[in-house]
């Protein structure tokens, strides 16, 4: 099951919408990863893996914390907890467990 909220709209939710028409292709807090010969771009406060739901878009509208360093919750955590907790199925394992929050 995939996260069915789009990726820069949780970062909307959370931190609002870059007012001066920036694209994340700007910010500093894109990461270029380079992998097995392709190239993949991460969101450093969205929160990164090594699956393509954490790889960004360039042409997105920045949010908020258009070149603004960053260190509160990571959206991904929240939105892959938050899918959980919503579809836990009895006796399936949790992943806070995984997480540190058990």
């Amino acid at each position: 099951m995939g996260v069915s909220v789009r990726k820069i709209d949780k970062m909307y939710e959370m931190f609002a919408q870059d007012t001066d028409g920036h694209k994340c292709r700007e910010c500093n807090n894109l990461e270029k990863i380079t992998w097995r010969g392709k190239t993949y771009y991460k969101c450093k406060p969205y929160g990164e893996s090594q699956s393509e739901s954490s790889d960004w878009r360039l042409k997105w509208d920045a949010c908020g914390l258009f070149n603004k360093d960053y260190e509160g919750d990571i959206p991904i955590i929240k939105l892959i907890t938050h899918e959980t907790e919503d579809d836990q199925i009895e006796g399936q394992m949790d992943i806070s467990m995984f997480l540190g929050e058990a």
